[in-house]
């Protein structure tokens, strides 16, 4: 099984290079080949950008509808192993995506026409973060970046960042609760703080 596995990952990774490069011919594709843990998942035939299919499992098990609304928390690439690129490519979806590396908001601009950039972390309380930022790294590394503690093993840097809470920027931007259809926090261990910061 766990060379079916190998298999069925280097496919789909070869499967997203060609998906990707064909639609957008100048992006440079660096991540490496998505991870053998995930099951073998014979039920959904549908393309998925998510490390380990995490947008079609999320479009099959909650009959999610046509034009929704998404905020993706934490997101790094706007392509590569992204939780909602699925929703607005394949679903019509529109949404917001926050994520405090300034470096990201002309890749969004360019790649996601249909969503907004939000650059700030998010807390439970607003003000500013330390932030590791991994460097150096030519695979999916780089999106270990997060505000926690320095990672062993790998080349970063400490910064300070701004962050607000999830509710305020929701609230900046008259987005109400009843209008989105997925939230999709990823923040390495910073889960907690994002969820009280909610507001609900």
């Amino acid at each position: 099984m766990n060379r079916i596995n190998r298999l069925y990952h280097s496919l789909k990774y070869r499967a997203q290079q060609i998906n990707i490069s064909s639609r957008y011919p100048g992006v440079s594709f660096v991540k490496s080949p998505l991870s053998c843990l995930s099951r073998l998942r014979k039920e959904s035939l549908s393309f998925s950008y998510s490390q380990f299919s995490q947008d079609t499992i999320d479009d099959d098990s909650l009959n999610l509808r046509q034009k929704g609304v998404f905020v993706d928390i934490g997101l790094n690439h706007p392509l590569f192993n992204s939780n909602t690129v699925y929703f607005e490519f394949a679903r019509s979806w529109s949404g917001l995506c926050i994520n405090p590396l300034s470096n990201l908001a002309d890749l969004y601009t360019s790649l996601r026409p249909n969503t907004s950039f939000i650059n700030c972390a998010v807390s439970d309380s607003a003000g500013y973060l330390p932030f590791t930022i991994v460097t150096g790294s030519q695979g999916w590394e780089d999106q270990l970046s997060s505000v926690s503690p320095r990672l062993r093993g790998y080349h970063d840097k400490r910064v300070e960042v701004p962050c607000r809470r999830s509710d305020s920027i929701l609230a900046s931007l008259r987005y109400d609760w009843n209008s989105i259809d997925l939230m999709s926090p990823d923040v390495e261990g910073h889960e907690m703080s994002v969820i009280s910061s909610l507001g609900i």
